[in-house]
């Protein structure tokens, strides 16, 4: 029997619930990758492919993955609702731990909150992504660095303790963890950039490999 797919219930109605809260997220990833110059991008977790569509609307050659067959099939029956040839965005189905994909076929692969709620190790996944390009964009939840951070990073743990339990004991363990810093230094990276959104409760991060010393 397959695995059980965790978003096979909120596939259907995830664009409706999510279009508004992520459409300034989608442009600054967008933004940024244009600044970088990127040609060729990774989104890991693309869900239903809204950012691998948005990224191929601002002329950047985009390629989504996602290991949820109902993410996937959401957007092939929202495509032929839509009269779309199907497939109409290049989208593969594959686990974040082992991509289909060479070393450095992207100049960018991005994490869009999927590091904070997975139940395998972020670190490795971030490292796995780093060698599919030499760069990572990261949109995560920010860990509170100072005292006025915790009033801005509060709410998030309203919205994730309604995801669910397990998925609330994942964002508990990255946050407490270091977050972002804490993560990047986990997978051997460091954060070059960061670009604070949504109230100052989400960072857009960039990474790159920690340089080998000799």
């Amino acid at each position: 029997m397959p695995p059980k797919d965790p978003y096979q219930h909120i596939a259907p109605v995830y664009d409706t619930i999510t279009a508004k809260a992520l459409a300034y997220s989608r442009q600054a990833i967008a933004m940024r990758c244009s600044q970088l110059y990127a040609k060729r991008v990774l989104d890991v977790g693309c869900g239903t492919g809204k950012l691998v569509q948005y990224l191929q609307s601002q002329g950047i050659f985009a390629v989504g993955m996602d290991a949820s067959p109902a993410m996937l099939q959401a957007q092939a029956v929202h495509n032929r609702a839509k009269g779309y040839p199907a497939p109409l965005l290049p989208c593969v189905q594959a686990n974040a731990a082992h991509p289909p994909f060479a070393q450095n076929t992207f100049d960018i692969v991005v994490f869009s909150l999927i590091l904070h709620e997975t139940g395998e190790d972020p670190a490795a996944l971030l490292q796995q992504g780093l060698q599919l390009a030499p760069r990572a964009l990261v949109l995560e939840w920010r860990a509170p660095e100072r005292n006025l951070d915790y009033l801005f990073c509060l709410w998030p743990h309203f919205i994730e303790r309604m995801a669910g339990k397990e998925h609330y004991t994942h964002f508990r363990a990255f946050i407490r963890q270091g977050g972002m810093a804490g993560l990047a230094h986990r997978a051997g990276a460091r954060i070059t950039h960061c670009q604070r959104l949504a109230a100052h409760s989400m960072g857009l991060y960039t990474l790159e490999h920690l340089p080998i010393e000799k």
